[in-house]
């Protein structure tokens, strides 16, 4: 397997056609923000797992099934972090509640000794 950057000029359209005659898997990707994207992609998963099921597999998987995969994969951890967030959300509601009723039990109790 090899990772070939390069300009979208002629001699790389060449070298793309080339490999597509040998039966090579080719990808191409566009991008006017080289560091942006690579963070996104860093974001979306391991880039191993995403070679071996989209590329290296016994058969590859065309551009169609890779973003109908991706879609999928964003929509499934939408909803796991929308659980975690909720989740944070009931404890901080219930953290909230028992320090307001820590302050009310400090408040009666300087009350109290000033009364």
């Amino acid at each position: 397997m090899e990772l070939v950057l390069h300009l979208t000029d002629e001699p790389a359209r060449v070298f793309q056609a080339a490999s597509q005659e040998l039966g090579r898997p080719v990808l191409s990707l566009r991008t006017d923000d080289c560091a942006a994207d690579a963070e996104r992609l860093k974001a979306k998963g391991d880039a191993q797992d995403l070679l071996d099921r989209y590329i290296d597999s016994q058969a590859p998987a065309t551009l169609a099934g890779m973003h109908r995969d991706l879609a999928l994969r964003i929509k499934a951890d939408w909803h796991r972090n929308g659980r975690v967030v909720r989740r944070l959300r009931e404890a901080f509601q219930l953290a909230l509640i028992l320090l307001l009723l820590n302050i009310l039990a400090w408040l009666f109790s300087i009350a109290r000794l000033s009364g």
